[in-house]
């Protein structure tokens, strides 16, 4: 009788993802340091105003919740107000700082947790109309460009799709799937163009984000850029605690959810993402520096770092809103042979949950497929993800070896098994692949260039019209917007109307001939404006002014109307005493302040004459004046002749 030798086969779990591995804790409390150097570099000559302004502050959240902070050194910043974000940052003040170097240290504790927002709905996209606050979301910058090839792109990895959240998953999956985490040098001395990831197919945390953002937005989705602090255990950095970026998505009626594509946290982050600052993009300094001086002394950022120690840490025990049933295709098979392993994964909860599945290696198996797969499961849906193996033909004729198997779903693992037998029926590499295809996997989008339509203008007031210019290089192509379809070759232009105020969304649907009919669509996405109306509001003065007090006069300029205007000029004029603003892409009511200077009156009564100017998109421009007096008392001679001289002085500046 032949006698069988049972071996059981070592699993390694191997992580797959070449970035990062959280510390799996739901709540954490860290203790961190932001340190900011520069060197102040006098030479023969002398630095003698310096202003430092940091703006990589922790802030308060859903998530997050910062006690216990100190800067160093001290100042008079509103620290309330930074915690809070109604701050973007602390500002420091030095007169003739010694050579050398320096350090603003900023100190505190945080509690941070996972936390989740739940979708419970399907959100139709392309989403008809947004705030129009959201603008500067959908907006390119020059970091984040959205080529024709970047909306392309977006137009083919969405090109059947109608659910706004299944929209954000499928253009991360994309960049996950296709953009390599890279630390070369080309992508960690500056941040690289959305444009030039997509060529490259490379980039680090920042870049990869940059791209998210920019098909983001390229599809008519709002999103914003995340720069923090995160953990990481690759062998890739020295420490584990370090600056990385992620994103932020706007979703309806839930507002912003995180989506961090280099850690595949799709929806979420989790506790070890401490979030300091948000913006556009990745391109906004942390650190900025202002000086003046003479004899060639200057001032020299030296970086920012960061100290982070884990206070303590907890794990919060629920059970999990999925269900995974983990099985092998064939439980024995024979030497060399090919098999299918099978995860089963089922929403079991009432909103939407990205499921991030890593699959363990097996010593003498080799997978076939990629380890990690990542997938969106609507409430209540199921999925079947699978991977292909071969076991080795190298193993010992009288030995039954058994394979065991691994799959961790969002930290949670799953375990099965088979068996190997020389005599087993062996499975071949065709009969596996048809296996896994009678599965079923997600849809494909076509390949190849696709139709391109491009607005001549973004922005345009509502109940007008917009201009589109589009090009295809298949005969006989479709486009439809709003029901009128037109069919064209090569290039074509048509207008459509707009209605509505805030960010549109606009669908077009392109039908054209390959091997087969093909349909695409894009979404063109549009600013609609309604006729500005702003007032100057909340207006503060003394009536009178003692000559040897100091005073202020406060405005707002603030809007009636649903959008801002995209141009404004404030301007303060009286006599030798003006102040004069300039501000592009207005988004919020402003408070304007002017120091009331007694020394620059040209009379006992001073006029001041507040001049709002500002234009819609169109171009058009639009005038509001507002005049206040001030009546000084308490004036001695000396301010007396001085008030005649600045009179005179107006007199002749009214001249010239």
């Amino acid at each position: 009788m032949r006698q069988e030798v049972v071996f059981a086969v070592l699993l390694l779990l191997s992580i797959a993802s070449s970035v990062a591995s959280p510390l799996y804790h739901d709540e954490l409390t860290l203790s961190q340091d932001i340190v900011a150097t520069y060197e102040v570099r006098s030479g023969a000559g002398e630095v003698r105003d310096l202003e430092s302004t940091i703006s990589w502050f922790p802030q308060n959240d859903d998530r997050q919740t910062v006690r216990n902070l100190s800067i160093t050194p001290q100042t008079n910043a509103d620290v309330a107000g930074l915690i809070a974000g109604t701050v973007e940052g602390v500002t420091f003040f030095e007169t003739r700082p010694e050579s050398g170097e320096h350090e603003i240290r900023i100190s505190y504790t945080i509690e941070t947790k996972q936390l989740t927002p739940q979708v419970t709905e399907v959100i139709p996209y392309p989403y008809p109309s947004l705030s129009p606050g959201l603008q500067a979301y959908l907006a390119p910058t020059d970091i984040i460009d959205l080529t024709p090839e970047i909306r392309q792109l977006a137009s083919q990895i969405l090109y059947d799709v109608d659910d706004y959240y299944e929209a954000i998953y499928l253009i991360g999956l994309w960049v996950e799937e296709h953009i390599d985490y890279s630390l070369s040098t080309t992508t960690i001395d500056a941040s690289k163009q959305s444009s030039w990831v997509l060529e490259n197919r490379q980039g680090v945390c920042d870049e990869i984000t940059n791209l998210f953002i920019s098909l983001l937005r390229s599809s008519g989705i709002p999103a914003r850029f995340i720069s923090g602090i995160a953990y990481t255990n690759s062998d890739q950095f020295a420490e584990s605690w370090g600056g990385h970026g992620w994103a932020e998505v706007y979703v309806p009626n839930k507002g912003w959810v995180p989506f961090d594509i280099t850690y595949k946290q799709y929806g979420y982050v989790d506790a070890t993402h401490v979030k300091l600052e948000q913006g556009q993009d990745s391109n906004k300094f942390t650190t900025e520096y202002a000086w003046s001086a003479r004899g060639g002394a200057t001032v020299k950022s030296k970086g920012i770092a960061t100290e982070t120690r884990v206070v303590s840490q907890r794990n919060v025990t629920s059970e999990q809103p999925f269900s995974v049933t983990f099985t092998p295709y064939q439980t024995l098979i024979g030497f060399g042979s090919y098999n299918l392993l099978e995860a089963v994964v089922e929403n079991d909860a009432s909103y939407y949950q990205v499921i991030h599945l890593q699959l363990g290696q097996t010593t003498d198996m080799t997978i076939l497929d990629e380890l990690d797969k990542v997938i969106l499961l609507k409430p209540g849906e199921k999925k079947v993800v699978n991977w292909r193996l071969k076991v080795s033909d190298d193993l010992l004729s009288n030995a039954r070896y058994t394979f065991p198997s691994i799959v961790v779903a969002n930290n949670e693992p799953y375990t099965t098994q088979f068996e190997v037998l020389e005599t087993a029926p062996v499975l071949s590499s065709y009969e596996v692949e048809l296996l896994q295809e009678d599965v079923g996997t997600e849809s494909s989008p076509p390949e190849g260039e696709s139709p391109l339509c491009t607005a001549t203008e973004t922005q345009v007031l509502t109940n007008s019209s917009i201009q589109l210019s589009c090009s295809t290089p298949y005969a006989q192509t479709t486009v439809c917007s709003q029901s009128q379809c037109y069919t064209f070759d090569d290039s074509f232009t048509f207008t459509i109307p707009i209605s509505g105020v805030g960010v549109l969304s606009i669908p077009l649907s392109f039908t054209y001939t390959l091997d087969e009919v093909v349909k695409t669509t894009q979404i063109i996405v549009i600013s609609a404006h309604d006729y500005p109306d702003l007032h100057i509001a909340n207006i503060s003065v003394p009536i009178t002014l003692a000559y040897n007090d100091e005073g202020e006069l406060s405005f707002k300029v603030a809007k009636r109307s649903a959008t801002y205007p995209p141009l404004l000029t404030v301007e303060v004029i009286s006599g030798l005493q003006s102040q004069k603003w300039e501000i592009d892409d207005m988004d919020r009511d402003i408070l304007f302040t002017v120091p009331l200077l007694p020394n620059a009156f040209s009379s006992s009564m001073q006029e001041f004459v507040i001049v709002v100017v500002y234009e819609d998109v169109s171009g058009k421009t639009y005038r509001l004046e507002e005049t206040v007096d001030v009546t000084l008392t308490d004036v001695p001679l000396t301010g007396r002749t001085m008030i005649l001289l600045n009179k005179v002085a107006s007199f002749f500046f009214t001249l010239f």
